[in-house]
């Protein structure tokens, strides 16, 4: 996980399988951003495996940060979030190949 921070702007890139210990992670990094930021992008393009734990953060953090959440994913993630009734309430993006 690698984690860019410019003046009120963070960018968490994630990479990998995400499991029980990496959303504990994330957790902890959105819970110290709090209300500090303008805009929070969590990308997860290198994301290999997002469990149902990741999709309840990504729904956490949306509460948390509202409209100043971003996220990127691949396709096939974007279909996770779809299947999930989320793609209505996050913002997503896919990179272009």
């Amino acid at each position: 996980m690698r984690v860019v921070q410019g003046g009120t702007r963070i960018s968490l890139a994630v990479r990998g399988e995400i499991d029980r210990e990496g959303v504990d992670q994330l957790r902890v990094i959105l819970a110290e951003a709090g209300g500090r930021l303008s805009q929070l992008e969590v990308d997860l393009v290198e994301v290999t495996r997002f469990p149902r734990l990741g999709l309840a953060l990504l729904v956490s953090a949306r509460r948390s940060f509202g409209d100043r959440l971003h996220v990127r994913c691949t396709p096939e993630i974007a279909t996770e979030l779809a299947d999930a009734g989320l793609d209505r309430l996050l913002p997503l993006s896919t990179p272009v190949k």
